[in-house]
């Protein structure tokens, strides 16, 4: 049986990621947006439903160059957000809370997934999901034993720049190869990173809407999209889904082909089993409420869900822990 891990914003908010609010918040105190009267309006629009992304595709849709100066405008911002947030990554190490035996829960837990599929952009596992706090592997354990990999991805070296180890943090071009290393976990970014560029120095990061067609642009973000939709369609596969809201019409397709032959999911998030409810824009209570497909696929297909924090859950909830041990099961 195969076991994978599907990770959203939720996930890096862990360890002091911004949720969609909280870029937001940074958004609008950007030197460049707080001088741009219709990019805060913008914001301010769509904040309630689709946040940043959505305020970014609506100027994607309009015509003209006042509408692309914006954009680029917001663009800017946006990768300023992610420098802010990866500088601080750099810094901490991947766990919560030490064990008495000197214990490393959630690196133990990541290795356990055949592979991670990763809709953040942020560099948040590649700065801390290492080996050893110094991000090396340790050969001598096994447990971390198996290094990861961003398949089919290789960093723009510099000759200027000598290192014991890969600078996980520096850019990343397509290799070109459409292939896993058998003996290393591959990290599978769905929507690219913020440290990603093409040949030509083009941003390999997809926002806004439309992603479905903006990834239909990038081999390596076609192979990526497939190879997601081939894992969870395995029979006898399990999901585990962290920090998502199920926001994202292309991932939610997938995960649809995936429950039609009968992927078996978990969820961690603070709504627990009911996370799917966000995307229905008609609640329960209300006049003309009809559950969506995936919500009607999840009643199904749910084998657990966890609602208390996940930094918790890992260090010191020994009882909320035995639910995502349990996942791992059968």
């Amino acid at each position: 049986m195969k076991h994978y891990l599907l990770i959203g914003a939720g996930f890096s908010y862990n360890w002091g990621g911004w949720l969609s609010i909280e870029a937001f918040e940074f958004l609008l105190g950007d030197p460049a947006v707080v001088k741009n009267r219709e990019l805060r309006e913008l914001l301010w629009k769509h904040q309630p439903r689709g946040g940043f992304e959505a305020a970014l595709d609506e100027l994607q849709r309009q015509p003209g160059s006042h509408s692309k100066e914006n954009e680029a405008q917001l663009r800017a911002a946006i990768a300023r957000m992610f420098a802010a947030m990866n500088l601080a990554f750099t810094s901490g190490g991947l766990e919560f809370a030490r064990g008495p035996l000197n214990e490393q829960p959630v690196r133990d837990f990541l290795v356990r997934f055949d592979a991670i599929f990763s809709l953040n952009q942020d560099l948040l596992l590649e700065n801390r999901y290492r080996g050893t706090a110094e991000g090396l592997i340790d050969r001598a354990n096994p447990k971390t034993q198996r290094s990861w990999q961003l398949p089919g991805m290789k960093l723009l070296e510099d000759p200027a720049v000598t290192l014991r180890y890969p600078l996980e943090t520096g850019l990343w071009v397509p290799s070109g190869k459409h292939d896993l290393a058998s003996d290393e976990q591959p990290i599978v970014k769905l929507h690219g990173s913020s440290n990603w560029r093409t040949a030509e120095g083009s941003e390999v990061m997809i926002l806004g809407g439309g992603k479905a067609e903006a990834i239909a642009r990038f081999p390596i973000l076609r192979w990526y999209a497939d190879l997601f939709v081939q894992c969870i369609a395995r029979s006898g596969t399990k999901l585990m889904i962290i920090g998502y809201g199920f926001r994202d019409d292309n991932i939610n397709i997938a995960l649809e082909r995936g429950l039609d032959r009968g992927l078996r999911v978990f969820i961690v998030d603070p709504k627990g089993a009911f996370a799917a409810d966000s995307l229905n824009e008609v609640p329960k209570e209300g006049i003309g409420y009809a559950p969506t497909t995936i919500q009607q696929k999840l009643v199904d297909a749910l084998v657990g869900a966890s609602r208390r924090p996940f930094a918790s859950t890992l260090s010191t909830d020994s009882v909320e822990r035995q639910k995502l041990d349990r996942f791992f099961e059968g």
